[in-house]
């Protein structure tokens, strides 16, 4: 299976976000994560817009089977949710950065709160294992990827017309996904949606709360059931059927 992550960024006025996309790639190379490769993961911080655009394109002719993209930094509406890239205010419409492959799971950590004026321009740690069970974990959950029907999963930090939260730690939501996504795999082999992001975004929503600011997360997913959705996370350990 072919699989790529873009982790993309805007750090303007927002130093948390580099660590972000840090503790992603981290959670991404780690078991649990499924043990990708340094050289499936793209991590950028304030593309300008050509930039993104040819990584963009880039990512659809390689034909990839599964794709992860995750962006933290500005967002807002104007009947779409668009995205700030850079300090430079250059943003795209979050559609540019879907159905990049067949199957994807898209996670925007940004504000979705209303636009005035029109765009101005288009983990864990992980321990050391050996190449033998790295190779497993790779094809184990290469093959549960492919098990399930082409899908495009979107989750976003909060809800149309509200504000993402972040903190020199990172933000809320992206980092209160990675924890959550760690707890459960501590104790059962598979984290998908439904049994992830309830969590996650009640945690997110919790803190924010603590801030005195409303944030609830949002989504946007097939119907399927727990079966049939993407993996978030692997636990081989916990897996009865690895061999």
């Amino acid at each position: 299976m072919k699989r790529k992550a873009l982790l993309i960024g805007n750090t303007d006025g927002l130093p948390g976000i580099s660590k972000d996309l840090k503790d992603f790639r981290k959670y991404l190379m780690s078991e649990i994560g499924g043990c990708w490769k340094c050289t499936e993961i793209v991590e950028k911080l304030n593309l300008t817009k050509s930039k993104l655009e040819e990584l963009i394109k880039t990512t659809k002719d390689e034909e990839n089977h599964f794709v992860i993209v995750v962006f933290s930094g500005h967002g807002g509406v104007r009947n779409l949710t668009y995205l700030y890239i850079n300090p430079q205010d250059e943003y795209i419409e979050e559609s540019k950065i879907k159905n990049l492959a067949p199957r994807q799971i898209t996670i925007m950590d940004c504000c979705r709160s209303p636009l005035e004026l029109e765009p101005v321009t288009e983990g864990l740690n992980p321990r050391t294992f050996s190449c033998a069970l790295h190779h497993q974990i790779r094809e184990t959950y290469d093959k549960y990827i492919m098990t399930v029907p082409p899908q495009q999963l979107s989750l976003y930090a909060c809800r149309v017309g509200e504000c993402a939260q972040a903190t020199d730690d990172g933000s809320l939501f992206i980092q209160s996904l990675i924890s959550c996504l760690k707890a459960i795999c501590s104790s059962v082999p598979f984290a998908r949606f439904s049994n992830v992001f309830p969590l996650a975004a009640e945690c997110t929503t919790r803190q924010a709360s603590n801030m005195g600011e409303n944030q609830h997360p949002d989504y946007c997913a097939p119907k399927f059931k727990t079966s049939f959705q993407l993996l978030l996370g692997y636990n081989i350990n916990k897996d009865p059927q690895a061999d």
